[in-house]
């Protein structure tokens, strides 16, 4: 990851009327997944887990990954369809190619989970099975922020429940808390190490994080340099208007917030 922003949207007004367009283009990357557990059962039983991997969490390219609440979907995908209209670049969705993880363990758990009734579940067995899609979750995660260039997070109040005493707000998404926590920590690479493998990206997970189990967590967000509707117009407007001038439309972007000033005489 090069650099990440904190992006702050209304999901009731911005980027609706690019919905269609977002939906369109993801539609076009979404990976056809392999439903059926057999072809990845060894011959002793056992389920090739590299293979569950790459088959039910598959590459993608982009050069942005969009970090949002399940609640924000239709928004990130707005987003998404707006960036790579008016923008030309490449964002991802967690939801439209990785929205396979429950099915997944839905899958496993019927299948070495259940019962000697055929009907209940064993809680051993489920949190095994639970513990491994989740592993693989997170893992995809922290390697496909690795390999994207920039990070979004859609800051809306469906991702954050303000908190008067804490600064940062609140978070109830342990999928959300784990990819902005990997923000403060993530190797932070040169931009040329994403401009001399444009192609070798990585993308996200995408499980409903929605859950009746009340826990949140304290998140801060003073790393993440803000980002607003007008920051986004602004870039839109450099690029139309001095398109000759930016060799990757990112590079608009971290001028109008001045990264690459920060980041190059930091480096």
């Amino acid at each position: 990851m090069f650099t990440s922003f904190n992006l702050k949207l209304n999901p009731a007004r911005d980027f609706r009327d690019y919905y269609d367009d977002g939906n369109k283009y993801l539609s076009e990357k979404q990976q056809k997944l392999q439903n059926e557990l057999e072809l990845l059962i060894c011959s002793d039983s056992k389920i090739d887990g590299t293979a569950v991997q790459n088959n039910w969490f598959p590459e993608v390219n982009a050069s942005v990954f969009l970090s949002h609440s399940h609640m924000d979907e239709n928004l990130a995908v707005a987003l998404a369809g707006w960036l790579h209209k008016e923008c030309g670049v490449d964002a991802f969705v967690d939801s439209h190619v990785w929205g396979y993880a429950n099915d997944l363990l839905r899958e496993i758990d019927n299948r070495y989970c259940k019962n000697e009734d055929g009907h209940t579940y064993s809680y051993e067995r489920r949190n095994c099975s639970t513990s491994h899609v989740h592993m693989m979750l997170s893992i995809a995660i922290q390697k496909m922020i690795d390999h994207c260039e920039c990070l979004f997070f859609i800051n809306t109040p469906n991702s954050i429940e303000i908190a008067k005493d804490i600064d940062g707000g609140l978070l109830s998404s342990p999928w959300i808390y784990s990819e902005l926590s990997l923000t403060k920590v993530i190797r932070h690479r040169p931009l040329s190490d994403y401009r001399q493998r444009r192609s070798d990206r990585l993308l996200h997970y995408a499980i409903n994080e929605k859950t009746d189990v009340p826990i949140t967590y304290k998140i801060d967000l003073e790393h993440l340099p803000v980002l607003s509707v007008e920051n986004l117009t602004s870039w839109q407007k450099a690029l139309s208007e001095r398109h000759n001038d930016y060799a990757y439309p990112l590079d608009a972007l971290y001028e109008q917030v001045e990264i690459l000033q920060t980041r190059m005489f930091n480096e």
